[in-house]
């Protein structure tokens, strides 16, 4: 944390701070400290260790969770925060032993908290419960933050306690399906959603717009696979469940725009590309809180135009208006954010502005290598920007 930052927590003493994104913590203080310790320390950044209070007989909605069984490191005793949580400021000292600073916080009900919109916002994605979220929501929230293995764990979990019968095995198969697509397995993630489309035709072939909401999916993951005419037969089929279900106006729609713009902007229909990426952010806009995470999908695809077309200065603005939108809702080492810095530092380097460049290289790999599998196709390719780079500045 920031010097200054530290300061105006000192002078807030008792007064109440909110958490704009998911909050991953532990119950272990060793293990904390050790995380804390790999972060280099400079003259304006202070160590800072948080030490939570949150009591469930005393909070009653309980927006706090022990998901050590679903990591791969269980030693790590990881207690996750919803997005939103409210905390009192206790106390801050220095631990002249540690060489850092405490901060002492306690949690608070956050019925009246505006970050909490997010979070419903999430449950009305992801279909979580009213009172309390299900399993598989849970797993979608941990897919949110990034923690693609620990909800795969509970996706199989999910699985094995659900009949292949159950009229929920369907969203069941669309969460694998968007989970390997994350993970850049098209190949499984297309199985996952097909799956889900049959079971869904089969069972509630009325269910038009969740039907057209599949072939969208479909259709995004052969834009992966760079198969744009699979790609545009998909989006078609989905336009056509949406007339069909008279709802050209329904948030699923937002996908469906921002498909099609992809295809269109892959063949350099950059005029029809940017009408759909806007198209798209105006039904967002709609549906949508301005802190949610899907409004920077859009605003990075027009970015992405306005880099190709040569418009920098509007291509920047977008970019990193998206950043600003991940880094509030999304957690601080999430793929997404890394491939946010990504974007920037290409973008520097179109301009060539080679140290800039490297700088946001550098974030991204930096979140990458801590988020995803080092062998993972984003952490290999940026290892290669950061070369490329700095050969360039010689």
């Amino acid at each position: 944390m920031y010097a200054d930052e530290l300061n105006t927590l000192q002078n807030s003493i008792g007064q109440f701070i909110s958490i704009n994104s998911f909050f991953s913590t532990s119950s272990d203080r060793d293990t904390a400290l050790k995380f804390m310790k790999r972060t280099t320390i400079s003259n304006d950044l202070r160590g800072i260790l948080f030490d939570i209070e949150a009591d469930p007989r005393v909070v009653k909605s309980k927006p706090f969770a022990d998901i050590s069984s679903l990591s791969y490191f269980s030693q790590e005793s990881e207690i996750l925060f919803m997005v939103g949580c409210i905390f009192r400021l206790i106390n801050i000292y220095p631990d002249d032993k540690e060489n850092i600073w405490i901060i002492k916080m306690q949690l608070a009900e956050n019925n009246d908290n505006e970050l909490k919109k997010l979070f419903d916002q999430l449950k009305a994605d992801y279909g979580g419960g009213e009172n309390e979220a299900d399993l598989k929501f849970f797993g979608d929230v941990l897919q949110h933050m990034g923690k693609y293995d620990s909800a795969e764990k509970v996706y199989i979990d999910v699985r094995k306690k659900c009949s292949p019968d159950d009229t929920s095995y369907a969203h069941l198969c669309y969460s694998f399906g968007v989970l390997y697509s994350n993970r850049k397995d098209f190949n499984r993630s297309l199985q996952w959603f097909q799956r889900a489309l049959d079971r869904k035709i089969r069972t509630e072939p009325s269910d038009l717009i969740y039907i057209g909401g599949l072939y969208c999916c479909i259709g995004n993951v052969y834009m992966e696979k760079n198969d744009f005419n699979e790609a545009t037969k998909c989006y078609n089929t989905a336009m056509d469940c949406y007339k069909r279900a008279n709802a050209t106006n329904h948030p699923f729609m937002a996908s469906l725009y921002h498909g099609i713009a992809r295809t269109q902007c892959a063949q350099k229909q950059y005029t029809n590309a940017l009408n759909n990426y806007q198209r798209s952010l105006d039904i967002q806009k709609q549906h949508l809180t301005s802190n949610h995470p899907d409004m920077a999908t859009n605003l990075i695809g027009i970015g992405d135009v306005y880099r190709i077309v040569g418009q920098y200065q509007l291509a920047m603005s977008h970019y990193t208006t998206s950043l600003e939108i991940r880094i509030k809702s999304l957690p601080p080492q999430h793929p997404d954010i890394a491939a946010n810095n990504k974007k920037i530092g290409l973008l520097y380097e179109t301009m060539k502005n080679w140290k800039e460049a490297l700088e946001y290289y550098k974030k991204a790999v930096t979140i990458y290598r801590q988020s995803l599998p080092l062998q993972q196709a984003s952490v290999t390719e940026t290892e290669k920007d950061i070369h490329r780079v700095s050969s360039m500045m010689k």
